[in-house]
């Protein structure tokens, strides 16, 4: 623990606006900056980071001394940015199920298989991104989070991956049902 944080601790202790500006004043910047690149978009980390000093503020009292404050803050925010993608991928999944029937058929009857296999072709280049990012957050994630807490973030996002991918096939199935009708009328 750093002498500025033995500081700030002392100071949220007795008095705890002045505190809390003190340790707004060390941690602002670099806690936006651990959540933006969680996040990616500038407005969606300015909304995760004052909910994390929020948080911050409201639970200082069952920080433990024991443990390295700037820890304790970047695990909130990390928790924070966790909580808004988790919020984002449900409100995704709630507009995609929302799409009609009429709007899925008529894409699937002007869908080829060269627009399908650029499709899948797209998807693929996606996954590669995804897990390169996940490797590159991991070796981050480690340097400050627990296994267990790395694991956690991980099945939350494997939850809303496989939720994606049901809602994926559903359509997929669909469309497929769909096409076979049309090939067979043609016949």
């Amino acid at each position: 623990m750093t002498t500025n944080d033995k500081d700030i601790i002392q100071v949220m202790r007795e008095d705890a606006e002045k505190g809390f500006r003190l340790l707004m004043k060390s941690y602002k910047e670099p806690l936006y900056w651990h959540i933006r690149r969680l996040v990616v978009s500038h407005d969606d980390a300015q909304d995760a980071a004052q909910e994390t000093f929020i948080r911050i503020f409201r639970s200082f009292g069952q920080y433990s001394e024991a443990n390295s404050l700037r820890a304790w803050l970047f695990l909130i925010a990390t928790n924070e940015a966790l909580r808004l993608l988790g919020r984002q991928k449900s409100a995704t999944m709630l507009s995609l199920d929302d799409v009609t029937a009429d709007m899925l058929s008529a894409k699937a009857d002007t869908a080829t298989e060269a627009e399908a296999e650029q499709a899948n072709k797209a998807r693929m280049e996606q996954s590669q991104k995804i897990l390169a990012l996940r490797e590159k957050y991991y070796v981050e994630y480690s340097k400050f989070l627990t296994q267990r807490q790395i694991e956690r973030a991980y099945e939350l996002e494997q939850q809303v991956m496989r939720r994606l991918a049901r809602h994926h096939h559903r359509q997929g199935s669909t469309a497929g049902t769909r096409n076979h009708r049309r090939i067979s009328r043609t016949r």
